[in-house]
């Protein structure tokens, strides 16, 4: 990208000022006056420095110095219709997949539910210490966290927790 040099008002207005004052204090020509002011008060401009490609740089400046929305341009009433089926057809989609996750949602809930029911019918102190809150109980670092979809590199078979150290592990009581 080029690096593009902008002129602050002040220095317009200084250079507005040295033609008047060329074109006063000698009668020249308004095109000479011109390339006067502007040999005073052009600056070489500094190139500009590469940074390295940088993804993070690019998303903020995109963010930072993001252009201004332009208004929208107004609208016939087909085109005003045409909009407003769009968005009410767009409404009625994230509705029905709104309702479709609260579906399957409940009904994951009634599975676990009715699971708990069969676990407290078959195995009572099974029952219990699935039901019993225990605050002492580490929960593992290496286990993943939970997510609605399955991971892309499948279960790993091969997988044993590290061992715990010396003063972690637990002494028998005798």
């Amino acid at each position: 990208m080029p690096f593009l040099f902008r002129t602050s008002p002040l220095t317009t207005i200084r250079s507005q000022l040295s033609l008047l004052r060329a074109r006063t204090k000698k009668q020249i020509s308004p095109q000479a006056a011109q390339k006067l002011a502007q040999k005073q008060t052009t600056k070489t401009p500094k190139k500009a420095v590469q940074a390295p490609a940088d993804s993070r740089y690019e998303i903020m400046k995109r963010i930072l110095y993001q252009t201004p929305k332009t208004d929208m341009p107004p609208m016939t009433e087909e085109e005003l219709d045409r909009h407003e089926i769009i968005e009410r057809a767009w409404k009625l989609l994230m509705r029905n997949r709104r309702e479709a996750r609260e579906r399957e949602l409940q009904a994951k809930f009634r599975k676990m539910k009715q699971a708990n029911r069969e676990l407290e019918r078959t195995s009572l102190t099974l029952f219990k210490a699935a039901q019993s809150m225990q605050p002492n109980t580490r929960f593992p670092k290496q286990m993943k966290i939970p997510t609605e979809t399955p991971p892309l590199s499948g279960w790993n078979y091969n997988y044993t927790p590290p061992k715990a150290p010396e003063s972690e592990r637990e002494l028998p009581t005798s």
